[in-house]
């Protein structure tokens, strides 16, 4: 059984396919925590000071969408920024893994290295 071009493009269009919905479930879980924090500060500091929150090391007030604190400079993340990145790179590092095996896959079962060109144009093409 040879793997073919149409087969390596038809795995890497659905890897792709894939990496956008993780990409578009990872938005929305982040959307989703920033609005229950937007929610609780509203509860808890009142309709003013609903978007404000304590800095982790100074305690000053700063905004949630802050990334930096104005007054000492510490940088607070969320964790749903963290969550975010880190699907974002476990996504890449698996669709390279699986397109290095696909790639292997297609030259072990050929026990040849003609295809690589094929493969290799292929692939560019899909990217550009």
């Amino acid at each position: 059984m040879n793997m073919t071009v149409g087969d390596f493009v038809g795995i890497t269009f659905w890897l792709f396919i894939t990496m956008v919905f993780v990409l578009v479930v990872s938005y929305v879980i982040a959307f989703i925590y920033n609005r229950i924090t937007w929610y609780y500060n509203m509860k808890h500091y009142g309709e003013i000071n609903a978007s404000l929150k304590k800095c982790e090391t100074c305690k000053t007030e700063i905004s949630i969408w802050a990334k930096d604190c104005p007054h000492c400079g510490h940088h607070n993340t969320d964790w749903a920024l963290k969550l975010l990145l880190l699907i974002i790179s476990t996504v890449l590092v698996c669709m390279t893994l699986i397109t290095i095996l696909t790639l292997l896959l297609g030259l072990s079962v050929d026990n040849s290295m003609k295809n690589i060109p094929e493969i290799v144009n292929s692939f560019v093409l899909l990217i550009f």
